[in-house]
């Protein structure tokens, strides 16, 4: 009884603010960026060793024919250990969005839209292990989607109307 109120007057409000849906965004943790970052520059400090390594210890003539493979590797290896603070940076500026409608939630990730309906999810839980922070959705069909860098802020307004639409539901 109190859940299907509250999701009326949820709804009401909603609708007076002209929304017929909320929109969450993913935020990136600042820590865990700088966490990135900081493995990231020690990475390439290590690709920045193993590149002055040969240009030491091997002969010119040696380096002639096989210095560009060592330039290679060092490109790769410093492109990839920046790799994972890039992705957060991009995250940052174009974030990903979950949309809540009254009986499904969609997310949106590269133009695609994943529907969630409400009537399939068994449970929603808060995630957050070192550097991989999200929301688990449980389905009766014991698949999980997992949404990633979704702030405790959209876990709770994500609860909130499922909850509600349990209540009616029931």
């Amino acid at each position: 009884m109190f859940a299907k109120k509250s999701f009326k007057l949820l709804k009401i409000l909603y609708q007076a603010k002209g929304m017929d849906s909320i929109t969450l965004y993913t935020s990136v943790n600042n820590n865990l960026l700088k966490d990135k970052l900081f493995k990231g520059t020690l990475k390439a400090s290590v690709s920045i060793i193993l590149l002055l390594i040969p240009t030491i210890f091997f002969t010119k003539e040696f380096l002639q024919y096989s210095g560009i493979v060592f330039f290679i590797t060092f490109l790769y290896i410093l492109h990839k250990s920046l790799m994972p603070y890039r992705v957060l940076q991009k995250l940052e500026k174009n974030p990903l969005k979950l949309i809540l409608e009254e009986d499904k939630a969609s997310f949106c990730l590269d133009n695609k839209h994943i529907i969630i309906p409400y009537q399939g999810i068994e449970k929603i839980l808060y995630k957050d292990i070192r550097s991989n922070y999200g929301i688990e959705i449980s389905m009766f069909s014991k698949e999980k989607i997992f949404l990633p860098y979704f702030s405790k802020y959209a876990f709770k307004e994500m609860q909130s109307i499922y909850m509600c639409f349990k209540g009616i539901g029931e």
